[in-house]
């Protein structure tokens, strides 16, 4: 039998028949994996709580021929206590795992995600004040769709190429190109009514260029903040082709 030791997140975990459980992990040595824990629903079971979305685990997993592998050990490294106090916190969590889940193709590693997801969670775990929430959940959205290969252009309008006046009046384009688009060219575009604030662009230059203990210098007001948030996610559903279910619960 060939058995293999892994660490994860738990990105989800559905019920099956016979008190069993389809669980989808975020590991560090292989990407997204998605096993079978066997009776993990029964009352008793240690897997019952170890396998619950947001913790961190070690796990190990028989590497069988079925369409699944089968979990056969866990422990609980870390279940986020604190987080999981904060119903905000809770929700921006679980927006960032839903995103993570739909980018995320299995058993593809992309390498240094996994301690940057963790060091976010650990982050979001330890900040306090509603803007600061907020403030890393835009920050995340913007890392992630680097990370997965869709830097938006911030410089220049994604059509002409020129370079965005900081004066000049630009919208965002959702197309084939994240990015924005200078007001030469708002005859061709549907939103133009839209408008963009520089204000949004050079907080996104910013939060680029920033390490994550970095973002919290500047002092960004929660309308601001919301209206970015609002407009990542545009990008990001752009993306996916999907909507994503749990923006609802933060606007």
């Amino acid at each position: 039998m060939r058995y293999q030791k892994l660490t994860g997140l738990i990105i989800s975990s559905n019920q099956l028949k016979e008190a069993n459980r389809l669980t989808t992990i975020f590991t560090r040595e292989r990407g997204k994996v998605k096993v079978i824990a066997k009776g993990a629903n029964k009352t008793l079971s240690r897997k019952n709580y170890n396998l619950d979305s947001l913790n961190l685990i070690n796990f190990s997993v028989y590497l069988s021929n079925s369409e699944f592998n089968i979990i056969t050990e866990t422990t609980l490294i870390n279940d986020f206590t604190i987080l999981k106090k904060d119903f905000l916190k809770i929700k921006i969590a679980y927006y960032i795992f839903e995103i993570l889940n739909k980018f995320l193709v299995e058993e593809i590693i992309i390498p240094g995600l996994f301690d940057k997801i963790l060091e976010y969670l650990i982050t979001l775990s330890n900040v306090s004040s509603e803007e600061q929430k907020i403030c890393l959940l835009v920050y995340v959205q913007l890392a992630l769709l680097e990370d997965f290969g869709y830097l938006p252009e911030l410089n220049n309008c994604i059509i002409c190429l020129n370079k965005l006046n900081p004066n000049g009046k630009r919208i965002i384009s959702y197309d084939e190109i994240l990015g924005y688009v200078c007001d030469k060219h708002f005859d061709i575009m549907s939103n133009k009514d839209n408008l963009i604030e520089n204000k949004i662009i050079k907080i996104q230059k910013y939060f680029l260029n920033s390490n994550l203990k970095d973002i919290y210098r500047l002092k960004l007001d929660k309308v601001l903040i919301m209206k970015l948030f609002t407009l990542q996610n545009t990008w990001i559903e752009s993306i996916l082709e999907k909507k994503i279910k749990s923006y609802s619960l933060l606007v």
